[in-house]
Formats: C-alpha cells, structure tokens, sequence
C-alpha cells in the first residue's frame, strides 16, 4: 500500500530533486536549451505511400504574430529548418487556459500512411 501524499510527500521530494540535480546538465530549463541531436537517426516508414501533403491551415489574425514568432525563434535555435519536402503537416496553435499558445501540428494524415512498428512499445 503506498503512504499517503502528505506522509511521503517530503522523502519523494528529496529523491526527485536529487535526482534532477544529478542529471540537469541533460534537462532543458528553457526554450533556449532546446535543440537536436546527431547521435540518432530518426525515420518514419511510408512503404511505397505517395507523400501527404496536406495544405496549411488559416491562422486567425490575432495568432499571426504569435506563430512567425514561435516559427522565427524554433529556426533561430536550430530546432527546424525551411524545407522544399513533398511531404507536409499542417501546424495548428491551440489557446491555452492562460492566454498563451500552444503549437501543435496535424499529423494524422501522415499516421494513415505509417507502416506500423511490429513490437509496440509496452
């Protein structure tokens, strides 16, 4: 039977901090820190599907600035590049609670044409 939150809240507390002091060097703690990675390859298996490319969605004029901005700043990090790909998903910003936006892309189109993996993650 696990204890309750208010018993163990302070000994789980402990353990969680020291462990993300342990490993922050490996942690982002802002957008600034985010970026990629050359120690893998990654590949998203089509099979012989014709590239989906779907069209891009109408930005409400109030959300313009907020997704050049959002787009400008992932580019400048090196998060994403410009593409001339056959393939495209379309981006979609989504309100959140606070006023912010939270930007989302529509993939359901290129999942349809995804050969599935033979051992799904547990």
């Amino acid at each position: 039977m696990l204890p309750k939150e208010e018993e163990a809240g302070g000994k789980y507390r402990r353990t969680l901090s020291a462990i993300l002091e342990q490993f922050s060097d490996v942690l982002a703690t802002s957008d600034e820190d985010l970026g990629w990675t050359s120690v893998i390859r990654h590949a998203i298996h089509t099979g012989d599907a014709k590239p989906v490319r779907c069209s891009p969605r109408r930005i409400v004029y109030h959300q313009r600035a907020q997704v050049e901005t959002f787009l400008n700043g992932m580019i400048h990090r090196d998060v994403i590049e410009p593409s001339g790909s056959p393939w495209a998903s379309p981006i979609v910003p989504v309100n959140k609670k606070d006023g912010s936006c939270r930007f989302c892309v529509d993939y359901r189109q290129l999942n349809n044409v995804t050969q599935k993996d033979a051992h799904p993650l547990p």
